[in-house]
This record gives structure tokens, sequence and C-alpha cells, in this order.
């Protein structure tokens, strides 16, 4: 109940009691559907990762004699000609390879390929790719993979690529890859060669795209919601999202929150559809944790009785992935959440009749009171009130003595007296479409008389009670 004051100078003051009750209908069996969207997004092209040195042969393949710079495994890096490289000498017979990047690629290994860039000093010779794959290391010329080449006068660039692996024979594998180290071997020299630069391009074929699906979704955890009266009431819509590319491949989550009359792309309205519902999410490995609070207006449509018995409310999230790929999913095959139908009224907060002279009345000047339907049931309102007494003053102005009607009226004619009982009026308050304020609300006009002889006083106040009902 909310309490209203009323006021009377001189002879009259009055506070009025709003009673606010809650219906509540048996739950019923909801409709029940799932609409479920997917899409693959074809596979990736092939792509392509190069490998630098980042250290030191760990097998022992460091023959040449390095020249300028920090003069290390840094010489090979670039292809900077004289400014930094490795000089072979004109020893016979020597072997140099440099520890490479780690790849950080996955899926299929279409080949890969050692690049050299090199030249001679003044004769050229005959030299070979060499490879270390788990410590081992593979003369690629002597297992016929790729054949032995002569360098020239000028810098070059000199490639071997590989379709399977030197190590096996087989398909290449990430984990041989992974701690490579590649480079060149001499035979008989004899004039020094000056190799400047080594690297590594692996060409592969990323793994075809794993769209999300979207899981376990719950609707204020399965229970029937109550609005809040004259606001929002908040309500959690939750969920997992799996990814087998990791969950972190998910990249956007959404909600909405629909009467499931409604399709699952309704538009957005405060009655039956709340779309846009933004969420936060955690997870591990291949699994998110989705929760997306909507905020429910006190007015959304009721499903437990009325029009839309037949309904419930319903929750969706939908997930996008990294490649555009998409799922969505409801609640509603495994919960029949009700949105409860729920009866709420909130009055003007005073009525102050003013001045009146004892002997007379207000006439045909009226205070007014606007009921307001504050939550998403139709309603109609119980009165009564109080005989209004006075703390300065012995007097009093009997319950009767007020009088209401629903439109204007004159003191003394047709209009409804007030008792001290409840008596039922009828008021235009349906169920509210919109809020801030909301639209469904309803007047009741007052008016007052004071027998004469009745002392005078500032203070005189009872209390009216309004008190909610259905329609």
């Amino acid at each position: 109940m909310t309490k209203l004051k009323k006021y009377l100078t001189v002879v009259v003051a009055f506070v009025l009691i709003l009673g606010l009750s809650f219906l509540s209908l048996e739950t019923k069996a909801g409709l029940l559907f799932k609409e479920t969207r997917q899409w693959q997004i074809a596979t990736d092209a092939p792509l392509t990762e190069t490998l630098y040195p980042n250290g030191e042969s760990t097998a022992g393949n460091n023959q040449f004699t390095y020249v300028g710079g920090s003069a290390n495994y840094t010489n090979l890096q670039t292809n900077d000609g004289d400014t930094t490289y490795a000089d072979s000498t004109t020893t016979n017979n020597l072997e140099h390879t440099v520890h490479l990047d780690d790849p950080t690629g996955s899926g299929t290994i279409n080949w890969v390929t050692t690049y050299l860039v090199l030249r001679y000093t003044t004769a050229a010779e005959d030299l070979g790719h060499m490879v270390v794959i788990g410590g081992t290391a593979y003369d690629l010329a002597a297992l016929g993979i790729c054949a032995e080449f002569n360098s020239t006068a000028s810098y070059a660039t000199y490639s071997c690529q590989m379709t399977t692996s030197p190590a096996t024979g087989l398909a290449w594998t990430w984990s041989e890859i992974t701690g490579m180290e590649a480079g060149i071997e001499t035979d008989v020299v004899t004039a020094a060669q000056y190799l400047t630069q080594v690297y590594v391009v692996v060409d592969y074929t990323p793994p075809a795209n794993q769209p999300p699906s979207v899981q376990n979704v719950s609707l204020n955890a399965g229970a029937d919601i109550s609005p809040e009266e004259n606001t929002t009431k908040a309500v959690n819509i939750t969920g997992q999202i799996t990814d087998a590319d990791s969950w972190t491949d998910v990249t956007n989550i959404t909600a909405r929150a629909f009467r499931s009359g409604q399709s699952i792309t309704c538009a957005q309205n405060d009655n039956y559809c709340y779309t846009g519902i933004t969420c936060s999410s955690s997870g591990s490995g291949t699994v998110a944790n989705a929760t997306c609070t909507a905020n429910l207006w006190f007015h959304a449509d009721s499903t437990d009785s009325g029009a839309y018995a037949a309904e419930e409310w319903v929750g969706a999230i939908f997930a996008t992935d990294s490649a555009n790929a998409t799922d969505e999913d409801t609640n509603e095959a495994a919960e029949n959440v009700q949105m409860i139908g729920t009866l709420c009224l909130d009055v003007t907060a005073s009525i102050a009749y003013g001045t009146v002279a004892a002997g007379s009345d207000t006439g045909s000047v009226n205070r007014s009171t606007l009921v307001s339907n504050t939550c998403n049931t139709s309603i109609d309102t119980y009165v009564q009130g109080t005989n209004m007494t006075s703390a300065s003053s012995t007097g009093t102005v009997v319950v009767d003595k007020q009088h209401y009607d629903l439109t204007a009226f004159t003191y003394g004619g047709a209009e409804s007296t007030l008792t001290g009982s409840n008596v039922k009026v009828v008021i235009d308050c349906p169920k509210p479409t919109g809020h801030s304020p909301s639209n469904s609300s309803d007047e009741v006009f007052w008016g007052i008389g004071v027998v004469g002889g009745t002392p005078l006083g500032t203070d005189y106040g009872g209390v009216d009670t309004f008190t909610v009902t259905a329609d």
C-alpha cells in the first residue's frame, strides 16, 4: 500500500494509502520450437610462414667463419651482401646450419623450402642444402631431394623444396619443423664462399574453420519471471558456446528475450521482444560460458494467463566466430518460463482540498488523484477512507463527507460517497504498453463538505486507501 496525503487548509487535511497487491495465476505448458542456424566457412587458401635464424646450431654444424656484424647467427638473418656473412674459407667438406624460428601455423603442410643467398669469391664450387631435424643432420643432395648447385660471382638465391620430410620420407609434421635448422654443405673448396642469408618458408593449408555451437541456454535459471513495479527486472540468459578451434575464436555473443509467439528475429518491442542484449563470457579450452542480462520492463506481456496463456518467454543466444560462422539456440525445448501477470498501481502523492469553511463544501471545484497501472495486467481499484481529525482542535470530518467520481462533479449530486469499507471503482487502466511514465492511467475526482460548527484547524487529516484488484 502507498499512503497519499490530502490537505484541507483551516478545516481539513487528508492522507491516502495506495494499496498494492499481487495476482499470480497457474503456470501452463508452453509451445515448443527451436530454430538453429549454422554456416560453415570454406577452407582457407594456403598460407606461408617464413622462419629466420634465431640461434646457433645445436648439432655442431657451425663450421663457417662469421665476418662483420655481431659475428654470429644474426649475420645470416638478412640479405645484406658483404656487410655481414659467413665465410667458408678454403676448407673442404664443411657444414654450417643455424637454428630457426619455431612455426606458429597449423593445418596441413604442403612443402618446406630452404633458401640460401651466397656468392663465390674467385671460383664456383659444388654446394648443397642441409637441414637438421630432431638433432640429426640431413644432406639433401645425398638423399636425392635437391641436387647440388654451383655458386656465382654475384649474390644469388638458391632454394630446395621438400614435399616430404627428409627424416621420414612422409608428410611433414609441425613437430619436425619446430627446432629445425637449415644451412649449407660444401665438398672440395678451392675458393671461399660467402653466405649472407638463410631462411625457410613453410607452405601450408590451415585447418577448415570449426563453427561455434550454442548449447544449454537458460532464461532466469528456468524460473518464472515476476515484473518489478514501474521499472525493469534484470533477468539473466546463460549458455555455453563450444568451438573446436578454441573458445577464444568466438568473437561475438549476443542474446534476445521474447514471447514465444514472436519470431526469433522479432523487432525490438518492450512488450514482447528484447534485442541486442550484450553478453560477457569466460572460458577454457573449447568452451565459453556466456551470461547476458536483459532488463525487462514492468509491462512485458504476461503468459501465465490472459491473451498469451498458450505462450511462454524464451531466451536465445547468438554466437559468431572469427570466420563469421554462426550458431544460435534457445531455452525453449528445456524450460517453460512464464512472465507472471502482476497487479500494481500508483496514485498521486497527495490531495489538497484547500480552505473549506464550516457549513460549506467544495462545490464544482474538484481535486483529483491519478491512478496509474504500473505492472502488466489490467486493473481496477478499491477505495475506502477514515474520518479526518485535527491535533490542534477537537473537530472531526466524518469519512462520508468525502465524495468521488470518475468525472468532474458538483458536490451533492450523483457522485459516490466514501466509506470505511472497500468499494470497487471501475477505472480505465488496461495493461500498459509504455513506460516513463506508464501510459495506462485514470483520474478519480474528489470533493468534500464540512458540517457547520466544525472547529477551525489547519491540520485536519485522515487516510484513504486504494487497493489494486483485477479488471
